[in-house]
């Protein structure tokens, strides 16, 4: 019975262990949550800045002026880089959605776990 209460105890040590390494993982989710925001809301502002450019080009009247404002707002590299946000923001939530299903998955596991140890804890009880 002592060397089943020490492995049940080493066992629960294991578990604890392997949820502070979950939390570990889960604070890396959340530092890539936030630099999902932030990748968002820059796409969205360049977004925001080229649809201003292009409707200051269409109100603009003469084809100096027009010429004048295209040069000084690149709008294809407004657009790359608002493409480029996009596809970083797609893989990092890819990143973020997988880190999840892993956190939960594992999650799960430690709480068979721990209930497994519960009902051998139970069981050893009834035994004495």
């Amino acid at each position: 019975l002592l060397n089943e209460t020490q492995t049940l105890r080493n066992e629960r040590q294991g578990l604890s262990e392997q949820l502070e390494q979950l939390r570990e993982v889960s604070n890396e989710v959340d530092g890539l949550r936030a630099l999902v925001r932030t990748k968002d809301e820059e796409k969205r502002g360049l977004s925001e800045q080229l649809e201003q450019s292009q409707r200051e080009l269409t109100q603009s009247c003469g084809r100096q002026e027009r010429l004048e404002l295209t040069h000084s707002i690149d709008m294809e590299q407004v657009q790359c880089r608002v493409k480029e946000l996009s596809t970083e923001v797609e893989g990092l939530s890819a990143v973020v959605k997988s880190k999840e299903n892993v956190i939960q998955a594992k999650e799960t596991a430690i709480e068979a776990k721990e209930q497994a140890i519960q009902a051998k804890e139970i069981e050893k009880q009834q035994a004495i």
